[in-house]
């Protein structure tokens, strides 16, 4: 191959490799769309009100801080500071409520997350974290669940029209700090529950979700269900939700970049002629 030969291959191999990338390759990132670590509170006071928390209307126990947790010393949520009025209805549950910044990402990675302490002496039940919708008929559910039945355990729920579709257990993980994840893989159109403690990495299987059931958790939200008496909740601090966004650059861009080779490359030849 002559000198000029070379020169000639090189811009074509140059702008091939830009082309290829810039048609195939996208540039992905992590957007986070809320986080809380309720450090910014007064941990005398309800959770409601406060950092654009809101009380669900038809659950209406107040959900309260401490920072006296197992969690602590900063600011968390207080499982075991049992309210509402005693009642077997929506008066003594907690749901507190925040809307997300942006939507999640239903062709990317979208993680959902929140730190937990639950307590096996006081079969803690029925607390944790949800991405939702508005009106909760779309709902994935990462919640403490203790049974007399069977060992501790967390559950794992997808809930489509207001009834659960899906529902996994990751047993154990009481009285030790568990890390709770619900995973939605928009680009495979699945999601599951990943606990991650002392003990190791625990995994529930995955299960289908669509784009449209995606875009409609918009919002993320915490339960603590104090409505029997022989129940407590569970701790819960760090909620984090997080989704990946892909950034192609412009073809306008790639085609100035592609021309600039094709110059340098004509350029050199020129000078190899003369």
């Amino acid at each position: 191959m002559t000198e000029t030969s070379k020169v000639a291959f090189s811009g074509v191999v140059l702008l091939s490799l830009v082309l290829t990338w810039g048609g195939a390759t996208a540039l992905a990132s992590t957007q986070t769309l809320f986080y809380d670590n309720f450090n910014s509170y007064d941990p005398n006071l309800q959770l409601a009100g406060q950092g654009g928390w809101f009380q669900d209307p038809n659950f209406t126990a107040p959900l309260m801080l401490s920072t006296s947790t197992p969690l602590g010393p900063t600011v968390a949520i207080d499982g075991l500071h049992r309210t509402g009025t005693g009642q077997y209805n929506g008066s003594s549950i907690a749901l507190l409520e925040h809307s997300l910044s942006g939507p999640l990402n239903s062709n990317g990675t979208s993680i959902s997350s929140v730190d937990a302490w639950a307590f096996n002496a006081y079969r803690s039940h029925g607390a944790g974290m949800f991405l939702d919708s508005a009106d909760h008929l779309t709902q994935i559910e990462f919640y403490a669940s203790w049974y007399p039945g069977h060992s501790p355990a967390w559950t794992v729920v997808l809930s489509l029209n207001g009834s659960a579709v899906y529902q996994d257990y990751i047993y154990g993980s009481f009285d030790e700090l568990a890390h709770l994840e619900i995973v939605i893989d928009g680009a495979a159109g699945d999601y599951y529950g990943r606990l991650t403690s002392a003990n190791g990495v625990f995994l529930t299987p995955t299960h289908p979700i669509t784009s449209s059931e995606i875009a409609q958790l918009t919002q993320v939200s915490l339960l603590e269900d104090f409505r029997d008496s022989l129940y407590l909740g569970a701790d819960m601090d760090n909620v984090l939700v997080t989704t990946t966004t892909s950034s192609v650059p412009e073809p306008s861009s790639l085609a100035l970049l592609g021309v600039g080779l094709l110059g340098i490359a004509r350029r050199a030849r020129g000078r190899v002629v003369r």
